[in-house]
């Protein structure tokens, strides 16, 4: 993820005369010896994570319940969550997606990477106007509490025919808002 606020230490390139931190992050999914080993305690993970010395940050949304085990094992080891994701169907999930938003600002997150199901609630595909109607009403969301939605480009998503995603981006900017992707 970048942060166009902050100065570089990866890289002296700065995009749009802007300096840029690259961060590099691990999915708590991602974080095992191997996958045949037993399950790892949340704490752990954060540990082996921290240890590690690779990643700048942890990547999960987690349910609403366990959102104080989370922040707690963020603190302890000092590392912070600063993205996470979810996937949604629409006709279903949009208060999710919302809610979603407001664990990860609570986690102190910056982005949501957000993977719309390309079939909706009802069974049908769904449209590029519906992909950017939730798209308005996360972004909105995310403007509030810092937290922004990134939609992603991904197989079995809406965006998997990847000439829809520039159609979403124009029904978006046409608004005024800015359209923010993620590349899988």
């Amino acid at each position: 993820q970048f942060d166009f606020d902050r100065p570089s230490r990866h890289s002296s390139r700065e995009p749009d005369n802007m300096a840029a931190e690259l961060l590099f992050g691990i999915t708590e999914s991602g974080v095992m010896h191997t996958d045949a080993d037993p399950p790892i305690p949340l704490e752990t993970k954060f540990q082996m994570v921290k240890e590690s010395g690779v990643y700048d940050y942890f990547d999960k949304t987690p349910a609403k319940d366990l959102v104080d085990e989370y922040l707690r094992c963020s603190e302890k080891h000092d590392l912070p969550i600063l993205a996470g994701g979810w996937f949604y169907v629409l006709g279903r999930d949009e208060e999710l997606l919302m809610d979603n938003l407001r664990i990860g600002a609570r986690l102190g997150s910056l982005v949501h990477n957000t993977q719309i199901i390309m079939d909706h609630a009802d069974g049908s595909l769904v449209t590029d106007e519906q992909v950017a109607e939730i798209y308005l009403k996360a972004y909105e969301i995310g403007e509030e509490t810092g937290c922004r939605p990134t939609f992603e480009v991904h197989v079995n998503m809406w965006s998997e025919d990847f000439r829809r995603v520039e159609k979403v981006a124009d029904l978006v900017e046409k608004r005024g808002i800015p359209f923010r992707m993620t590349l899988d």
